[in-house]
């Protein structure tokens, strides 16, 4: 009988210290889950502020875009650079006029003034004494000073007279300086007046005015 106690008493002492092992487990096991839950619940608040902080980055970004773009659009406009004025080209009118070798002097339609510029070039036709056809630089070899309105000037070619200026040789191309004589403009072939019926055919010129 005596035997049987300490035994009873070493079960008692192990049931007991399994007891307390059991105990301290399950506490250990419960601070170790509350701990977790804490955690868990904390987490997706750090979630929020990293979002939240992330989100006024985003908005401050903008803003400062805004302000930039603002700046820029605030900026005065470039002042257009001024060019240069460039001269005014000179004016020109083109008078296309045909004179007839039968007739005496005939007026152009238009009047030299001080500002003018005039060129007289030979565009086309022909005219001719007897059938012997030329252009406006008319018969320069040959004489017949009795047969010229202006013996000065070339028998059969095409002249001209401003006003009541000298006349001078036109042919098949020259300039007029209205600085020099001014008046109207008028052209005929230099042949003798008073046998124009025996001349035939006429030239055609272009006369360009610049002002």
């Amino acid at each position: 009988m005596n035997n049987q106690k300490p035994n009873t008493m070493l079960y008692v002492s192990l049931a007991v210290n399994v007891f307390l092992v059991i105990i301290i487990i399950m506490l250990l096991f419960f601070c170790f889950f509350k701990a977790d839950s804490h955690a868990e619940q904390k987490e997706p608040y750090g979630h929020e502020t990293e979002a939240t902080e992330k989100q006024e980055e985003v908005t401050e970004k903008k803003a400062e875009g805004e302000g930039v773009q603002k700046e820029k659009t605030d900026k005065p406009a470039k002042e257009e650079v001024l060019k240069p004025e460039t001269e005014n080209p000179p004016q020109e009118k083109v008078v296309m006029f045909t004179v007839a070798a039968n007739k005496k002097w005939q007026f152009c339609g238009i009047a030299v003034t001080p500002e003018m510029h005039i060129t007289i070039a030979y565009e086309k036709g022909k005219w001719a004494m007897n059938n012997d056809y030329v252009d406006a630089e008319g018969y320069p070899g040959l004489g017949l000073s009795f047969a010229r309105a202006y013996p000065s000037l070339t028998f059969g070619a095409l002249i001209g007279q401003v006003g009541i200026n000298k006349p001078f040789e036109v042919g098949n191309y020259c300039e007029i300086d209205g600085s020099g004589m001014t008046g109207k403009l008028a052209l005929r072939m230099n042949n003798q007046d008073g046998w124009t019926n025996n001349y035939y055919g006429s030239i055609t010129v272009k006369i360009t005015i610049y002002k």
